[in-house]
């Protein structure tokens, strides 16, 4: 049975936290697009935009020593979630 990811590994050294951080990310990266998609009225190009701009905010919490929740998947989906409707809002 597949076990959701966590953040638990974040008390480690900086170059664990960031390799935890991308391999996890990647598992993830997939379902956060269509995230993006859905939020950015289908468009490709903002969709890839929101992601990245997504992904570089996710970084700069988990450098920063944020204390996300236990379950990374669902962190990383509302964070994403909430700056695509941020977007998107400011682009109307």
């Amino acid at each position: 049975m597949f076990q959701t990811p966590t953040l638990s590994c974040y008390s480690g050294s900086i170059e664990y936290r960031r390799s935890h951080f991308w391999q996890l990310w990647e598992r993830q990266r997939e379902e956060l697009y269509r995230c993006c998609l859905k939020r950015m009225g289908n468009s490709p190009t903002c969709a890839e935009d929101g992601l990245r701009q997504a992904m570089l905010k996710a970084w700069n919490k988990v450098q920063a020593g944020a204390s996300p929740s236990a379950n990374f998947k669902a962190w990383v989906s509302r964070l994403t979630r909430n700056l695509c409707i941020d977007i998107f809002r400011s682009q109307q």
